[in-house]
């Protein structure tokens, strides 16, 4: 990987709070829920969920015998949110980490984060990875790829 995904993401969200503190906050909620205490409830439950969902992909990998992070991977995931998605950490990063980041700060500009952070997992994170596991577990990991979404449809 030239850049690994948690440095572009913190770079997204530097240039994201600079732009609210500089440019302009860019307020995206209605006022109906842009209250502090509706946004951060909803925050709450919405990074909870995210937390549960993270903490069951891993479980899935450990299970399998692979590892995250660079270690070792010794065979594919495909329980758990394996099961529904290739990537369960990009797209709870992109459908729900990131968005509830926005609805917290009611800052439209994370929600803009959004798709260079999308475009760079598409583009140049998950191409490499796939690559990777296709080396490493051939028809295994084609069949995965055959009947698993890279994101969710």
């Amino acid at each position: 990987m030239p850049i690994i995904p948690p440095v572009v993401l913190l770079v997204l969200l530097l240039v994201s709070a600079l732009l609210a503190k500089f440019v302009n906050r860019f307020r995206f909620l209605p006022a109906e829920i842009a209250g502090l205490k509706t946004r951060l409830a909803l925050f709450t439950a919405l990074f909870s969920a995210s937390i549960y969902a993270h903490m069951e992909a891993m479980d899935a990998l450990h299970s399998a015998g692979s590892g995250i992070a660079f270690t070792p991977t010794a065979s594919i995931a495909t329980n758990g949110p394996y099961a529904y998605t290739r990537n369960p950490f990009y797209c709870l990063l992109i459908f729900v980490q990131l968005p509830s980041l926005a609805l917290a700060f009611d800052c439209g500009w994370i929600m803009f984060a959004v798709a260079p952070m999308f475009v760079w997992l598409s583009k140049v994170v998950i191409p490499g990875e796939e690559a990777f596991l296709s080396r490493n577990f051939g028809t295994a990991y084609t069949a995965f790829l055959d009947t698993t979404p890279r994101w969710l449809l």
